[in-house]
């Protein structure tokens, strides 16, 4: 199974399970996610940068991604260019040519960039990352969202 195959099918069931929490209200103050779908350099690219958690270094995995326990991003497009937000969740992150993950540890806090084209293929990958101050705390449930079916979704496996 190659590892396109793998991120592309890992995005499809990110966005399946949109349903069960994704979203979030709107007009927070706090808002953990927001999507920038200015001009990324690419046509059909949107940019989301995100407040997350590292979960797994790609040493641990065996794979080259870069496993984060992200925010809701309310703001998320699918392949159609429709506002569908994607829930909070732990899921693999290619990194763009360039990026260092070098000095992160798993818990470290984070807030990085990706992109996402959706033509001629799904494709996303963090195209930049910075480690915020240690104690940050990282809203999860997104402001004014019930999450109340329990724990975020896992995609890690």
């Amino acid at each position: 199974m190659s590892s396109r195959w793998l991120m592309t099918t890992m995005l499809a069931m990110a966005l399946i399970l949109v349903g069960c929490g994704g979203g979030g209200g709107e007009g927070e103050a706090d808002q953990a996610a927001t999507g920038d779908q200015a001009a990324t350099g690419e046509p059909g690219t949107d940019r989301y940068t995100v407040r997350g958690t590292v979960a797994k270094l790609p040493q641990e995995t065996g794979d080259t991604n870069l496993y984060i326990r992200h925010a809701p991003i309310p703001d998320y497009k699918n392949a159609d260019g429709e506002v569908v937000g994607m829930a909070a969740m732990t899921m693999p992150f290619p990194v763009a040519e360039g990026v260092s993950i070098a000095e992160l540890e798993p818990g470290d806090p984070v807030e990085f960039t990706f992109t996402m084209r959706w033509k001629p293929s799904g494709h996303y990958e963090i195209v930049e990352i910075t480690e915020l101050p240690g104690g940050t705390e990282i809203d999860f449930d997104g402001a004014g969202h019930d999450h109340s079916h329990g724990d975020d979704h896992d995609h890690s496996h």
